[in-house]
C-alpha cells in the first residue's frame, strides 16, 4: 500500500512545515546511479537512492537506519527520523519498512 494513500494527513503537514527548511537535490554516482541528497538549510542530512529491486535506501548522515523502503517520500522520512526528533507519528510511518 502506498504511503501517500495511507496516511495523506501527516504527509501534507510534514510537508508543509518541513519543506521551509529542507531540500533535495540530486547527483549522478558511479555505484549507485542516481544519488538523491537531502539537505538542512546549507547542511547535508543524508543520502538515498532506489536499488536494482526498486526499494529506496537510505544514508544519514548521523545516526541509522535499517531496512529498504517502499516509496522516496518512506525514505525522506527515515532520514530525518534519524537526524532528528520528528515524534511517534513518523515512528509509526516508518513501521512500513521492510
Amino acid at each position: 500500500m502506498a504511503l501517500t494513500t495511507q496516511y495523506p494527513q501527516v504527509l501534507v503537514q510534514l510537508e508543509q512545515q518541513l519543506s521551509k527548511v529542507y531540500t533535495i537535490d540530486s547527483a549522478d554516482d558511479v555505484d549507485f546511479g542516481k544519488l538523491y541528497r537531502l539537505w538542512k538549510n546549507l547542511n547535508l542530512v543524508g543520502t538515498f537512492y532506489q536499488n536494482l529491486d526498486g526499494k529506496w535506501i537510505a544514508q544519514p548522515s548521523s545516526g541509522q537506519v535499517n531496512g529498504k523502503f517502499d516509496t522516496k517520500e518512506q525514505v525522506i522520512l527515515a532520514i530525518m527520523r534519524a537526524t532528528e526528533n520528528l515524534g511517534t507519528n513518523i515512528d509509526s510511518l516508518l513501521s512500513l519498512a521492510i
